[in-house]
């Protein structure tokens, strides 16, 4: 019988005539890859995963760690004189707030289900800290 022609042919001849070596191979490659499994890390925070380095990331840290949280919308009123505290001021405010909660509403209407678990999440948040 004449040798097989082509790479592939002689390359399982080659597996089968040393089966017992690629066996050892096998055997310790498997218990390398099991001694390593302790070192094995799960990363299952998003932000664990973002480039740490990166211009946008280091600002959306930034934010985080000012505001309490990225998906947060914060809002500032200024008046020009006196304080905010004058029935104006916190009339005007009370409006902006109502408008904001009426659109979260709105919006919370379209989006599917767990999208919305994250928007309440952010929502819940910002009513603990007095933003809205």
């Amino acid at each position: 019988m004449s040798e097989p022609q082509g790479f592939f042919p002689r390359f399982g001849n080659a597996l089968f005539d040393h089966r017992k070596l690629v066996l050892l191979i096998v055997m310790l490659i498997t218990a390398w890859f099991a001694w390593h499994i302790p070192a094995v890390r799960m990363l299952s925070d998003f932000a664990d995963l973002l480039p740490q380095q990166h211009p946008y990331i280091k600002l959306h840290n930034s934010i985080r760690d000012t505001f309490g949280g990225a998906n947060i919308i914060t809002m500032a009123v200024e008046v020009e004189e006196g304080t905010v505290f004058t029935n104006e001021t916190l009339s005007r405010i009370q409006r902006i707030t109502d408008g904001m909660d009426a659109n979260l509403k709105t919006l919370l209407q379209r989006f599917s289900r767990s999208f919305l678990k994250g928007l309440l999440r952010c929502h819940k948040q910002a009513s603990i800290l007095g933003i809205i």
